[in-house]
């Protein structure tokens, strides 16, 4: 079960667990993450542009959209065990794609999901088929095995039981998208089961980067922060693993650990934009350290100095700053519990340092005008005042960037 799908999934099962026989409009699948978020998602994107996503998360993010609409309908019964068992068998004549999912074409997986409805779903959620799952967990077919790793995850979690079961199907396992499907189930675990930890440290140097990524996915949650050799492992996928899909995924998601360890490879990587892709994806990485949307739970003051050091550094170009990150740094203009409480222990984040350097990004006409617009949102979100884009659209002038002058003007009309 994914971790961005969890919170989402335990709400969508009470919910069911309450509806009437007239069916409820399907409740809305999780945003992707931030990611992480999501899944996350599942870290949500952050409003505005948001963050790209991963393919894997974004199907899990259309996973859980699945079940949100399979739970709308209350009125057809729930599959009896038999009925369930032939239709994952019947998914033996389906293929798994290079992405590590069974193929979304196969006319068996179509007949799988129509079949699955609210009390049939509401019992995968609950890992009810969880049995089913471990029967056919050794099958001959891929698919097979995938929708059985599936059965056996949880939105409590896997139990002992489960996760023994699976590190032994694991240590089995050829098939990347069987792999990937069990490391789902059991990925939470690391940090509480010493063997699924180092299930995970193992996998993320598997030769597969659809399943070093489904390790890495793990390695970098809350669930395993603390993980001995986790932050060790994520370090050396940034700087060695040869998928620069995986490097940038893991040096993206790393930063939510917020460990110091993580400081110097952001450091050496934010250097420049000669790699303009892992360049913002570690960018991403740095300021999760400190600015950790939406729960606000990282306060690195490290992270925080080298990321306005980044911000500040010139020559700018359409790379650097990274345009994706620029519009984050609203969130901490928010009036909630939980940035008061951010602000609370982060004593020594300097509010107008941060609107200082964002503000030289928007009247760079070298930067990218995407950027310098994130930027101008930042500003409003943080609460400048309508003074500060009145003098910056004057100053931008009559040569001014369409784009920068349309949203300057905006922002002063927004603004207080």
């Amino acid at each position: 079960m994914s971790r961005f799908a969890l919170p989402l999934l335990f709400a969508l099962s009470l919910s069911a667990c309450n509806k009437t026989e007239t069916p409820q409009p399907a409740a809305p699948a999780e945003p992707a993450a931030a990611a992480p978020a999501a899944p996350a998602a599942p870290a949500a994107p952050a409003a505005g542009q948001a963050l790209p996503v991963p393919d894997e998360l974004a199907r899990k993010a259309q996973d859980v959209a699945d079940k949100a609409t399979a739970l709308t309908d209350t009125e057809a019964p729930a599959l009896t065990p038999a009925q369930y068992e032939q239709l994952l068998l019947g998914l033996a004549s389906c293929k798994v794609t290079d992405t590590g999912h069974i193929d979304g074409a196969c006319p068996a997986l179509k007949e799988f999901d129509q079949a699955r409805r609210a009390k049939t779903a509401l019992k995968d959620l609950a890992g009810m088929m969880g049995p089913l799952g471990k029967k056919h967990i050794g099958h001959e077919s891929a698919a097979v095995r995938v929708k059985a790793a599936q059965l056996m995850g949880s939105m409590f979690g896997a139990d002992a039981g489960t996760q023994q079961v699976i590190l032994e199907a694991i240590a089995k396992e050829a098939e990347p998208a069987v792999l990937r499907a069990m490391i789902e189930v059991v990925g939470s675990k690391g940090k509480s089961n010493p063997e699924v930890g180092k299930m995970l440290l193992a996998q993320a140097d598997h030769p597969s980067p659809v399943v070093r990524k489904a390790a890495l996915n793990w390695l970098t949650t809350s669930f395993n922060q603390g993980l001995p050799g986790g932050v060790e492992k994520l370090i050396a996928k940034i700087e060695g693993d040869p998928d620069p899909d995986v490097k940038r995924f893991a040096c993206e998601y790393a930063g939510k650990l917020a460990d110091d360890k993580l400081l110097k490879v952001y450091d050496k990587l934010t250097a420049n934009a000669k790699d303009a892709k892992l360049y913002s994806a570690c960018m991403q990485g740095l300021a999760q350290m400190w600015v950790s949307f939406p729960f606000f739970e990282n306060a690195n003051q490290k992270a925080y100095e080298l990321t306005l050091k980044r911000l500040a550094a010139k020559p700018r170009s359409q790379d650097l700053p990274p345009w994706i990150l620029m519009d984050n740094f609203k969130h901490l203009g928010q009036d909630s519990d939980k940035v008061k409480a951010w602000k609370a222990k982060a004593t020594w984040y300097k509010q107008e340092k941060l609107l200082a350097v964002l503000q030289q990004v928007i009247e760079d006409p070298q930067a990218n005008w995407m950027a310098r617009n994130g930027g101008i949102e930042s500003l409003l979100g943080l609460g400048a005042p309508k003074a500060t884009f009145e003098a910056m659209l004057t100053k931008c002038g009559d040569k001014c960037d369409t784009n920068i002058k349309r949203k300057l003007t905006e922002a002063v009309a927004k603004a207080k």
